[in-house]
């Protein structure tokens, strides 16, 4: 009985919400950080690529410059510092017990 208890939905929300709001949060963070990494492809000319792991800002290289964003890397980029950050907060739980 004392599981079914400590299941109910309301438990749940109230210690789940805040890690993964943490989580997201770090995912973000980490997302516009990686905006300040230049990873344009040796050898290409005209435009300078943004973030890491997928380029999801290209800043071109025209009067009046340009910046134009691809929204599905942004979102498999919050993604995937989404990921590493739960991985992060894992470890963290885990060392503190």
């Amino acid at each position: 009985m004392v599981f079914f208890k400590s299941c109910h939905p309301f438990n749940l929300m109230k210690n789940i919400l805040p890690i993964l709001a943490v989580i997201v949060a770090g995912g973000l963070v980490l997302t516009l950080y990686s905006s300040q990494i230049s990873t344009t492809p040796t050898g290409l000319v005209g435009a300078t690529w943004y973030g890491w792991p997928s380029a999801y800002m290209y800043n071109l290289v025209t009067f009046p410059p340009a910046t134009n964003y691809n929204y599905t890397n942004l979102i498999e980029d919050v993604v995937a510092w989404s990921i590493i950050a739960a991985v992060i907060a894992a470890i963290i739980r885990v060392a503190r017990r």
